[in-house]
């Protein structure tokens, strides 16, 4: 496949839409309320451990200001969406990965 193919074939996930042309509040509403998510049921899982869900709401607040950061510094706008992309991820990424955590450590200490 010719370069120029690539570049314009729509089932490329770097082609959607929403990395080329997206607006900012296409990421950060979806981010802000992932992050809310997570926050929330760390907050929560508090009771159960205090070091694990209070490391992870640090970085999850942490990655959500980035994606504030971003938004508003980065003029490219391919470049801007698929850091926001990449936030976003990592925002469901130490979600679920600090909630494995957690059941692992409860299931260590019983």
């Amino acid at each position: 496949m010719h370069a120029d193919a690539r570049r314009n074939d729509p089932t490329l996930v770097r082609n959607q839409n929403a990395l080329r042309r997206g607006r900012r509040r296409q990421w950060l509403v979806p981010g802000g309320l992932l992050a809310l998510v997570v926050v929330v049921l760390l907050v929560l899982a508090l009771d159960i451990q205090v070091a694990v869900p209070a490391a992870a709401i640090g970085v999850t607040v942490a990655l959500y200001l980035g994606m504030l950061v971003v938004a508003g510094t980065v003029k490219s706008v391919g470049l801007r969406n698929k850091i926001l992309a990449a936030l976003m991820a990592a925002i469901a990424v130490v979600g679920l990965g600090s909630f494995l955590l957690l059941i692992l450590v409860e299931r260590v200490a019983l």
